[in-house]
């Protein structure tokens, strides 16, 4: 009986752990989508200082979130994504506003096939 209570037990706290993945890497990922949105929205209105600064805004919590994602997930698709967030520097210093808009919806993209990919299934946690 102790051994099925132990096996319970185990297999609860993988799938509490599982759940609890899946909720901070939805917000983490969101955030970050939601701040790229806005950034391809303000790239035909806003001047390239301002659209700058908010690329680095954007890159300071994406090296946050990235620490996060890194404990939580194992994929190579991380480094992909980091190298086309860092690179949004290098082009909004550029003035590049439509090489600005083409790696805002590249990263949108990338940020959503990231974030199918770790859905939580039965597969993922097992």
């Amino acid at each position: 009986m102790k051994r099925v209570i132990i096996a319970f037990s185990m297999l609860s706290f993988a799938v509490l752990i599982a759940v609890f993945s899946a909720v901070i890497l939805n917000k983490n990922i969101a955030r970050i989508s939601e701040d790229i949105k806005n950034l391809y929205t303000k790239a035909d209105t806003v001047e390239t200082t301002e659209i700058t600064d908010e690329a680095n805004e954007i890159i300071t919590k994406w090296n946050k979130t990235e620490k996060v994602l890194k404990l939580i997930t194992v994929s190579d698709k991380l480094s992909y994504l980091s190298e086309s967030i860092h690179s949004l520097n290098h082009i909004t210093q550029s003035g590049d506003k439509e090489k600005l808009k083409e790696k805002c919806q590249e990263i949108s993209v990338m940020l959503n096939a990231f974030l199918s990919s770790e859905e939580t299934a039965v597969e993922n946690i097992f």
